[in-house]
């Protein structure tokens, strides 16, 4: 049985198991998630597409504080092309618009921790899900840590993975260049393809 969402993912429900399956940034299909029920009772067709339709909507409850935390707190922000910081962040999220809510949200709060003095308990205080603010985490490089080694540690979280692969691309746009592009693009272009690597052999 197969059931599309309110956020126009998929899911398959098959021996008392559901599988979700998400779309990426290139439009690939993973199945990613697997619910079971906790009663042992045969899942239906309602509770399958009420359980993951749960997620949306309390997802979609937080999209409009972090819209206005994210245009307050990047409004004076411009990135390394001396542009204004949230059209990159706006731009993240645009490619993750079709996906799972989460995703979209996690997009763009993906460099709040890291360029801001907002932290994980003043997302917690917004009621943005704990899953959105784990990605939002792994998203963080810390200063310790080197970038494969923070580009590893991210790949274990799905949302931040195809977050990510939504920066990397934003980041390789030629028509951003900055003054480090050409050294960094090596760089971004072997992250990219790991994600990516990573993502196709759990899916």
């Amino acid at each position: 049985m197969f059931i599309r969402t309110v956020d126009d993912n998929i899911i398959k429900v098959k021996d008392n198991k559901v599988k979700v399956l998400y779309r990426d940034i290139n439009g690939v299909k993973h199945c990613k998630k697997y619910f079971g029920n906790k009663e042992g009772n045969e899942i239906t067709e309602d509770q399958a597409r009420s359980y993951v339709n749960e997620n949306y909507y309390e997802s979609k409850k937080v999209l409009k504080p972090v819209k206005k935390l994210i245009h307050k707190e990047f409004n004076d922000k411009y990135d390394k092309c001396n542009q204004p910081y949230i059209n990159h962040l706006l731009r993240v999220a645009n490619k993750c618009k079709k996906m799972d809510s989460r995703i979209y949200i996690t997009a763009l709060l993906h460099d709040t921790f890291e360029d801001t003095e907002i932290n994980s308990r003043d997302l917690s205080n917004m009621k943005v899900p704990d899953e959105i603010i784990k990605a939002v985490t792994k998203l963080t490089k810390p200063n310790n840590v080197t970038y494969v080694s923070y580009i590893k540690n991210l790949s274990n979280n799905y949302f931040a993975s195809i977050v990510k692969l939504a920066d990397l691309k934003d980041n390789m746009d030629k028509t951003r260049i900055w003054s480090g592009y050409k050294a960094h693009l090596t760089k971004y272009k072997r992250a990219y393809a790991y994600l990516i690597r990573k993502i196709k052999s759990e899916s």
